[in-house]
């Protein structure tokens, strides 16, 4: 098996013979390493990727703040159609076509009840009066052929933008207030809902270390890229190994270097699963604090020499200013809070540590 897959399938997988997987439930979560142990019933490969009845697997989930801890489903049906009579009896009921929509996608072997999901979803109740719908395509992602659900995502993406084109069509929304958020193959799949939205260009996708198996030689329209929507923001935490190496954004940020994060352990096996999972930590933060300073340079290495400019900072995850464009880096804690502020080092954490208690 080449090195690369032996090396993305560890981001996953810590111990031979069982599963311990980085994209988990609050519930099993250990927040020490990012991972939990969990078991996955594996369906029949082949059956799996020949299996084209994908729609009827994916579920979609709306949020308020008035129902921030309880689901409203949206029952959007399962065949495409142009005809508003067809989506007669869906309740949408809570969705308010003149708020932001953030629209929040799990990757491989998750769900919609993962912290990967539920930290950014509550983070965003928390301080924005906005929109939250979740995907849920657990069955399918839950194969542990990879490259399954890698394949399938495509037609998964497709019925997400359908939901996307009826609430501009029929409920009033604006495609420009459409966010699109999602974390290793949910940052792809949020291209692909992009690339096919037919009303409009989304307004927004947020690519949490998007995964590298399976699309690092694939072209623009296989994988996410600039053209997806207006703006489209990466953070790259574990680039070369689980993550995208290159930049695929209008703007890329690689906090400490892109490759490892701190306080993820000295196991090779724990840095990768930890580094690739502290992508969407990372954002989930970035919502409540605007203290992830990051400046543009050439490489890790001339950020380091200090071969950059302070007055061209911008802020890295969700205040990151969508005219922003090239190559940001910043250094991190290794523990919450993550962003170190216009400081590095000690004085860095106790100033976020002082923000984040006063709001």
């Amino acid at each position: 098996m080449p090195l690369k897959i032996v090396i993305f399938l560890l981001c996953a997988i810590r111990v031979l013979g069982q599963d311990y997987i980085y994209l988990t439930t609050p519930s099993s979560f250990n927040d020490a390493t990012n991972t939990v142990r969990t078991t996955i019933d594996e369906p029949n490969i082949l059956e799996s990727i020949l299996n084209f009845n994908l729609r009827e697997k994916v579920n979609f989930f709306l949020y308020r703040r008035k129902n921030r801890n309880k689901a409203h489903p949206i029952l959007f049906p399962k065949e495409r159609s142009d005809n508003q009579s067809a989506y007669e009896n869906l309740d949408l009921s809570p969705f308010n076509p003149e708020l932001q929509t953030k629209l929040l996608v799990h990757g491989w072997r998750s769900n919609e009840e993962s912290d990967t999901v539920q930290n950014i979803k509550n983070n965003y109740l928390s301080k924005k009066n906005v929109n939250i719908i979740t995907v849920d395509y657990r069955d399918i992602a839950a194969n542990n052929f990879y490259f399954a659900p890698a394949f399938q995502i495509r037609q998964v993406g497709k019925y997400i933008a359908e939901l996307i084109d009826y609430l501009v069509t029929f409920r009033n929304a604006n495609t420009s207030d459409f966010h699109i958020i999602g974390h290793s193959l949910g940052s792809h799949l949020a291209g692909y809902i992009g690339a096919f939205t037919t009303t409009g260009k989304v307004g927004r996708i947020s690519g949490l270390d998007p995964a590298i198996l399976g699309f690092e030689w694939s072209g623009p329209d296989s994988r996410l890229d600039p053209s997806d929507a207006q703006f489209v923001d990466v953070i790259h935490t574990a680039a070369g190994s689980c993550g995208f190496r290159d930049p695929i954004g209008h703007v890329d940020f690689y906090p400490n270097g892109g490759i490892v994060q701190p306080g993820c352990g000295n196991n090779i096996l724990d840095q990768l699963a930890c580094s690739h999972g502290r992508a969407h930590h990372l954002f989930a933060e970035s919502i409540l604090t605007s203290l992830f300073y990051s400046y543009p340079g050439s490489s890790w290495a001339a950020f380091v020499r200090g071969e950059y400019n302070r007055t061209d900072m911008i802020k890295m995850g969700d205040p990151a200013p969508s005219n922003s464009r090239g190559l940001y880096f910043l250094q991190t804690n290794p523990q919450r809070p993550f962003a170190m502020g216009p400081f590095f080092g000690t004085f860095g954490f106790i100033w976020d540590t002082f923000n984040l208690l006063n709001g």
